[in-house]
């Protein structure tokens, strides 16, 4: 994304349309492996052509480049080559089931305003030095750097499920502005500058720290405990590719990273229908369901395989012969096949 920026602000300046185009071509690179980051590329640029055309209407007198309408063929020169992948991941998510209702449960939301400010405080005092020292100047990069930032909030809650995605990128700016600050500053300022600067080493050494205390106590989901690594092995062995398993949560998040099968829950956003699938398993391993209304829910997901952690008390309510078929077992675990529930 910041290549294509680059690219956009310095490339060609001598013409408008043609100079956005190889930062939307290089944006297409990026939307190989995350179209969505093109997004926010535009919405980046969107702002940036926003400003230049408050600053149009309020300088009289205007180097041609800051012209509004020099930046607004420019936006639309990137837009255009930028925006293949986006239309074809926008046509997808309308037209594909799977897609349709995975955008419905991946809602990715900006944190509470204080995380941010835990996130960035340290950058804030110098980046407002900064932003006081640029907003000042001509220069239309500076104009966008400090644009980017002001409307920092603006894109973290705007009101979108993904809204978490649309800062993407903006600490690179908070830093340009840092920087800019503590340029300005001299003698005890820039001492003291650096002191509250090195405060931003102690989220790092408590990251550090956690790492240490979580090698040094062994526990999941970090380590795995030898009965699960021994069901892992033995499902390499007897269970066929893409069987559909049915486990608990916590089994079903570690079982395709080990085992060439599927999961009915796991990952939130991942698994279709999440919310009710992962009430429905909770129900079933509680052993709250009778006889048929667990071959009825074991039938409508197809699972090929049942694995129970404990015996638990899924049996309880019924007898698993007719229809299951114990295929492994260890303390901690047993592996069953489902027979035509």
């Amino acid at each position: 994304m910041f290549w294509g920026l680059t690219k956009y602000f310095h490339e060609n300046l001598g013409e408008s349309f043609g100079g956005g185009v190889k930062a939307g071509a290089i944006w297409n690179l990026t939307g190989l492996m995350q179209p969505f980051t093109i997004v926010v590329g535009w919405a980046i640029i969107a702002i940036h052509v926003m400003i230049e055309i408050i600053y149009f209407v309020l300088q009289k007198n205007h180097p041609f480049k800051s012209q509004p309408l020099f930046w607004i063929k420019r936006a639309v020169g990137v837009g255009l080559v930028s925006s293949p992948f986006v239309i074809y991941t926008f046509v997808s998510f309308r037209v594909d089931p799977f897609l349709k209702q995975w955008e419905k449960q991946n809602i990715i939301l900006s944190p509470a305003f204080g995380d941010y400010l835990l996130a960035y405080g340290i950058l804030l005092p110098l980046a407002l030095l900064g932003v006081w020292r640029w907003i000042r100047e001509s220069d239309v990069a500076k104009r966008f750097i400090v644009s980017w930032v002001l409307f920092f909030p603006v894109l973290a809650y705007a009101p979108y499920n993904l809204q978490r995605r649309l800062p993407e990128g903006v600490f690179v700016a908070l830093s340009i502005l840092a920087v800019t600050g503590f340029s300005t500053l001299s003698g005890k300022l820039r001492s003291l500058a650096k002191v509250w600067l090195a405060l931003g080493g102690i989220s790092s050494l408590l990251l550090v720290g956690g790492g240490v205390l979580t090698l040094l106590n062994p526990a999941p989901p970090l380590y795995y405990s030898a009965d699960e690594q021994d069901l892992f092995h033995s499902m390499q062995a007897c269970v066929p590719r893409s069987s559909v398993v049915l486990a608990d949560w916590d089994l079903s998040n570690l079982l395709p990273a080990h085992v060439p099968v599927r999961v009915i829950i796991g990952h939130g956003p991942e698994s279709l229908r999440a919310i009710p699938l992962k009430q429905a398993v909770e129900t079933f391993f509680k052993g709250t369901m009778d006889e048929q209304e667990v071959r009825r829910f074991l039938r409508n997901e197809r699972v090929d395989y049942l694995i129970v952690r404990n015996r638990a008390s899924v049996f309880s309510n019924w007898q698993q012969e007719p229809f299951l078929k114990l295929m492994y077992r260890n303390p901690s675990f047993e592996l069953y096949q489902v027979i035509e529930p």
